[in-house]
Parts: C-alpha cells; sequence; structure tokens
C-alpha cells in the first residue's frame, strides 16, 4: 500500500510537469519532474528492496536507489543512476535562485523523469 501510494504521488508529479511545460511554468516543470522521480524511486525501494522508513530525506533516496536497486541488484540501467541528481540541480535552481528555467532544460528534466518513472512503473506495477 506504501509503495503504491508513492507510485501515485509520481505518476501525479508526471502530469503536473506535463500540464506546468504546456503552459510554459518551466521552473514548476522542473520541479514537479524531480518529485515525480523522487517519489518513484521510493516506491521502488520499498516495493522491490524492502527498505522502510518514516523519514525519506533526498540524498538518503538517492543514494540507496543506485546503491541497491542499480549497482547490487542490477535491476535498472546504470544509466538511471545519474537522473535525481541531475533533476535536483534544476529543481534547486527553480525554487532559490531568480534565473528561470529555459524551456529547453525544462524538456530536458521532464524527459529524464518519464524514462526513470516509466522504467519503475513497469518493474512494480504488477507487484501492486
Amino acid at each position: 500500500m506504501e509503495a503504491a501510494n508513492y507510485m501515485k504521488k509520481a505518476l501525479f508529479d508526471i502530469e503536473a510537469a506535463r500540464w506546468a511545460f504546456s503552459k510554459s511554468a518551466y521552473d514548476v516543470c522542473a520541479r514537479a519532474s524531480y518529485y515525480a522521480v523522487f517519489h518513484a524511486e521510493i516506491a521502488a525501494l520499498i516495493q522491490l528492496a524492502g527498505v522502510k522508513r518514516e523519514f525519506w530525506n533526498h540524498d538518503f533516496v538517492q543514494s540507496e536507489f543506485a546503491q541497491i536497486l542499480i549497482h547490487s541488484k542490477k535491476m535498472f540501467s546504470e544509466s538511471l543512476a545519474n537522473i535525481a541528481p541531475y533533476l535536483i540541480g534544476y529543481r534547486h535552481k527553480a525554487d532559490y535562485h531568480s534565473e528561470l528555467t529555459g524551456k529547453k532544460v525544462a524538456e530536458r528534466c521532464l524527459q529524464k523523469a518519464e524514462i526513470l518513472v516509466s522504467g519503475i512503473s513497469e518493474k512494480i506495477g504488477d507487484l501492486l
């Protein structure tokens, strides 16, 4: 149940990122793209690795997803390991800097998030 809820959050975040991109709200798109990945990685850690936590720290989620599900269990491609660190950088810029996110960056953020979220969804979809 908990993993399913996090996966629902990830799917809602992806939809929010798509909507924001369509409205040229590129900061919102970058932010929602990151959170889609964050929530999908939590769902994967719960469902595929049995990790349980009361609080999900961003660094912990990124590290454990890469270490357990990519490097140790080899359930996901190495190419996915850098998506969350890439996206959190743009999420921080969107949240904490005056510079606005551009269309090309937002599009890359959304594409990367869609790749990771769909990959996780395919792996855990039948298990939820």
